[in-house]
């Protein structure tokens, strides 16, 4: 998207231009809606750091903080419990997979010798 039209590959330049075209329309709708309403993001405190943090974070305080709106459904708490549900299954599958590296055993046999 950086180089000069003349330089872009034709086969890309039909997707370029969307691309372009929707940034534009993105800008227009900030503009036109600055000042609005914005749903605020609240903390949520979680026991996840690190990559897995990176990679749920954002999910898991998307959900709690549209659950704590006035207009309250409880059927929204059941989207939210199925997704943690389903992000604690897969970061508890990842973290028993990391216990099985290379790195993860030197690091707990030099932790015995340590002592």
């Amino acid at each position: 998207m950086e180089r000069p039209i003349e330089r872009q590959s034709p086969r890309y330049r039909p997707i370029i231009e969307r691309i372009t075209l929707l940034r534009k329309i993105l800008m227009i709708y900030r503009l036109v809606h600055r000042d609005d309403d914005v749903i605020t993001f609240e903390e949520v405190p979680l026991n996840v750091y690190g990559r897995p943090l990176e990679l749920c974070g954002s999910s898991i305080q998307l959900y709690h903080t549209l659950n704590n709106k006035p207009d309250y459904d409880p059927k929204k708490y059941e989207v939210r419990d199925k997704v943690m549900k389903t992000l604690s299954h897969f970061l508890l599958r990842k973290g028993e997979l990391d216990k099985k590296t290379v790195e993860a055993t030197l690091y707990r046999i030099l932790d015995d010798i340590s002592i």
